[in-house]
């Protein structure tokens, strides 16, 4: 049912980011949120998030941009410390007024302390094209791939959606400023000059190799709001409050539900 959910999701939303990838940013992300399992324990969690980005290429036609990422998710209960690794190469190309090709492929590295890091590594990518009808919708259509430690492979339907749909507000399928991205679905509502609002609900999921050659997997659906400041030019504030509305630990084959519980986040960004 898990894995079904999580296809069905992909299948209406995309994974692609709005930011600007012309720029060189350096960015700084905290969240902490609340695990209650079910059966009534709970367990509090700290995600620790630093992210470079790096454009290699920028031109009318073509941008190419090198990202990378590290999460650290430390627990006060009994869960080891866990650490993610990315290694992320965008790309969109132009290929008429309207049309463009985008892709986004990652390596990524996740794991416990004590893992073997040779088999902590997997690989997903989007590859989608997007059609522009005008500067207030673009939509698109393309193909998610992406490899688990469970030895299973995915492929799944990714549809790409921004539409301004008022003069302040817009829909879109790009992961906003936040914490913890996941595909989703988002409402931008945009009417002063240095302060946006986000709404809207986001799949998270983290998977990761364990000490024994078993796996850890975390997933859940949340609602969240997130309110984003501009301290001044190319340096963000964002803050988010949200609410995790079920989801799922595998830990090393025992499957654990859980509760809804909340969550909260900070990220500052610097663009240069």
């Amino acid at each position: 049912m898990r894995a079904l959910t999580s296809l069905l999701i992909c299948a209406i939303v995309s994974p692609l980011s709005a930011v600007d990838f012309t720029k060189n940013s350096v960015a700084l992300t905290y969240e902490r949120q609340q695990l209650d399992l079910d059966g009534g324990a709970s367990i509090d969690s700290d995600a620790y998030q630093v992210s470079l980005r790096k454009p290699l290429l920028v031109s009318r036609q073509n941008i190419v941009t090198l990202s990378g990422f590290h999460e650290t998710t430390v627990f006060d209960g009994e869960l080891d410390q866990l650490s993610e690794n990315r290694l992320s190469l965008f790309s969109l190309n132009r290929l008429s007024r309207q049309w463009s090709v985008v892709s986004v492929t990652n390596l990524i590295q996740a794991s416990a302390e004590g893992a073997d890091l040779g088999g902590s590594v997997k690989f997903s990518g989007i590859y989608a094209a997007g059609y522009s009808k005008s500067r207030d919708l673009t939509i698109g259509l393309g193909l998610g791939l992406a490899n688990q430690f469970d030895d299973s492979f995915s492929i799944f339907p990714v549809v790409l959606l921004d539409w301004k749909f008022a003069e302040d507000w817009k829909l879109t399928t790009y992961p906003t400023p936040g914490t913890r991205f996941g595909p989703g679905l988002s409402v931008k509502y945009d009417e002063y000059e240095y302060w946006s609002l986000y709404a809207g609900v986001r799949y998270l999921s983290r998977e990761y190799r364990l000490e024994n050659d078993g796996r850890y997997e975390f997933s859940t659906s949340r609602l969240f709001g997130t309110l984003e400041y501009e301290l001044e030019e190319d340096m963000i504030l964002s803050t988010t409050v949200g609410y995790n509305f079920g989801g799922e630990i595998e830990n090393d084959g025992e499957e654990i539900s859980l509760d809804p519980a909340p969550f909260v986040g900070l990220d500052l960004t610097w663009r240069f």
